[in-house]
């Protein structure tokens, strides 16, 4: 790890961050407070990341993905687009990499400008959840920040070289655009950039829409817990068809049965994954992976406020219903894998704590006017709880 003062301040990579903090800045200063805040914020933590670890050391700081994605732009720049199909939907994570490719051509370094992606994609998403939810001040609105996880650990993502705030991005348009042309564009984005996600969420909207044309029961605490195990169950299966179709191994699974399963599913509803992870996959000490828990406790209390609103609802809002769905779809297919961590979560955090405030704004709205309040084309949004 490179010190403090081993890099200094004159650094272009620093000028370059400073002069993307302030043109950005400029772009969004008409938006308010909160995106300034966010973009000062992301500049800080950029610069003092790259001070801290140096040219090298940020692109493995806590994940060597980054590194990953800047060799893609990196061979991309220097060789030219491949023209294998294959590389385009298997590798090339084209929505985060190809527009820092158009970045790097400008002039930018490679780093920096895949975290300028990750940060618009962030300051986009924090735009788009404040439009679909009720006009909020003050603390209100900080606490819907950190519900929907583009406070602190949004910040985080957007100042690494990671497609996670991409990811998140892509999954709140396809739950909340009203366009369907813009869903199936932000669908097939989210199966270049993490297939089974897009998988899930596909599914998972197709299961909802199943179950409400076929329901036959309230909604209840028993009906989570089918949902969830349905859908988990789901997932599995998914996972098998997939190693089947991409890459010809149809008997390579994790778990076949058991309580291993069972546990692990447990573990990722509620955010604490490493709990039941193999101790091979686990990089980092308990104290350290808690510690990020700490610092990022929304990753904990998102999901565990979000079963509980189910569990407690006697009615689910339909962004609701595709939510658990998709997420229990997910949870069946990523705890197949070896190297399942809170990151995985991520994407589908802000539609879930948008879940939660919803209905809590709902339930507020109910009971002064006894009366649900309307929806909005552009919100998509059902604040039925």
């Amino acid at each position: 790890m490179t010190p403090l003062d081993v890099v200094p301040l004159t650094d272009v990579y620093v000028y370059q961050a400073a002069i993307v903090g302030v043109v950005v800045s400029a772009m969004v200063w008409r938006l308010g407070k909160i995106p300034r805040l966010q973009v000062m914020a992301w500049t800080l933590a950029v610069i003092v990341i790259y001070l801290r670890y140096g040219s090298y050391g940020q692109q493995v700081f806590y994940s060597n993905d980054q590194l990953h994605h800047a060799g893609l732009v990196d061979r991309f720049v220097e060789f030219g687009p491949p023209s294998e199909l294959q590389w385009w939907v298997l590798t090339s994570r084209a929505p985060f990499v190809l527009p820092a490719i158009l970045l790097v051509t400008a002039g930018l370094n490679t780093t920096l400008a895949l975290k300028t992606v990750a940060l618009i994609s962030y300051l986009y998403l924090t735009q788009l959840l404040i439009r679909v939810t009720p006009k909020l001040d003050g603390n209100a609105r900080l606490l819907q920040l950190y519900m929907t996880a583009v406070g602190a650990s949004g910040l985080f993502f957007s100042a690494l070289a990671l497609r996670e705030t991409t990811m998140m991005l892509a999954v709140a348009l396809f739950l909340l655009h009203p366009s369907p042309r813009i869903r199936s564009i932000t669908i097939v984005a989210l199966f270049l950039l993490r297939p089974h996600l897009a998988a899930a969420l596909l599914v998972g909207w197709i299961m909802a829409r199943v179950a409400r044309a076929f329901r036959t029961q309230r909604w209840s605490p028993s009906y989570v817990v089918i949902v969830i195990s349905i859908g988990a169950t789901i997932g599995y299966f998914l996972f098998i068809l997939g190693l089947e179709l991409g890459l010809g191994h149809p008997n390579t699974v994790l778990h076949r049965g058991g309580i291993e399963p069972i546990t692990r599913i447990a573990s990722n509803l509620v955010g604490l994954q490493f709990i039941t992870a193999e101790e091979s996959t686990v990089s980092f000490s308990i104290s350290s992976l808690l510690l990020y828990r700490l610092v990022m406790s929304e990753t904990v209390v998102i999901p565990v406020i979000f079963l509980l609103t189910a569990f407690l609802a006697t009615r689910f809002s339909e962004l609701g219903r595709i939510t658990l769905w998709s997420f229990s779809i997910y949870l069946g297919l990523v705890t197949n894998t070896a190297f399942n961590s809170f990151r995985q979560n991520i994407p589908l955090m802000p539609i879930m704590g948008l879940v939660v405030l919803l209905a809590w704004g709902g339930r507020r709205q109910n009971s002064a006017k006894r009366s649900y309040p309307p929806v909005t084309a552009s919100s998509r949004v059902n604040y039925e709880t």
